[in-house]
């Protein structure tokens, strides 16, 4: 069997890459995204295309970021990094916390990367990351991931998250719209693939 050629850059196999749709966007906020081995090579990895569009964004990989010398020394950064992931005493990033200079928006972001219960187990299990202060969003609307099914309502991709917060943050929804325009391609090309029928039997009814 012939290895289908990857493209370097979005990982897709070159009749599907996405690359000609990614648009650089200089941003203020520096994300850092903690990525789970399993994500790395995955047909609908979020972080990768938005990692295309944002040049003042780091993609991590690691099976135990306890052994990983870049997040110890990112943890002790002044300010500190905020960590997006959704707990109880977590701060709400919105247009009053913004506003208000209750958030630090010149503070990197860090982003955990995977499914609900593996981003779950590496913040368990990586202890320099539980030091650091917890952000999280309320989106009004429903993610439109609607080619990966989520166990949580309201949760977001990688690239989704990533938009909203950039949205809040710099207030300019306008520049940032290369990141749902290359997402959206990822989705529309991912269901074409899968064809109309298998969409509709196994996600679309599901909505």
């Amino acid at each position: 069997m012939t290895k289908r050629i990857r493209c370097p850059n979005c990982l897709r196999a070159e009749s599907t890459c996405l690359c000609h749709l990614a648009q650089a966007i200089p941003t203020q906020t520096k994300f850092f995204v903690l990525q789970h081995p399993n994500e790395t090579k995955h047909a609908l990895n979020t972080a990768i295309l938005a990692g295309l569009c944002l040049p003042n964004m780091e993609i991590w990989s690691h099976s135990d970021f306890n052994k990983d010398d870049r997040l110890l020394e990112l943890v002790k950064m002044t300010p500190p990094p905020y960590l997006l992931f959704p707990q109880e005493h977590s701060l709400t990033i919105d247009s009053t916390s913004v506003s208000t200079q209750v958030f630090d928006p010149t503070a990197p972001i860090i982003i955990l990367d995977g499914t609900w219960r593996k981003c779950y187990k590496m913040l368990q299990s990586t202890r320099s990351l539980q030091s650091l202060k917890t952000i999280q969003l309320k989106p009004a609307e429903k993610s439109n991931y609607r080619i990966r099914k989520s166990p949580k309502a309201h949760s977001l991709s990688t690239i989704e998250a990533i938009y909203s917060l950039l949205t809040l943050i710099e207030s300019e929804s306008t520049k940032l719209q290369p990141l749902m325009t290359i997402f959206n391609g990822m989705i529309e090309q991912q269901i074409k693939h899968m064809g109309k029928k298998v969409y509709q039997n196994n996600y679309q009814k599901k909505q």
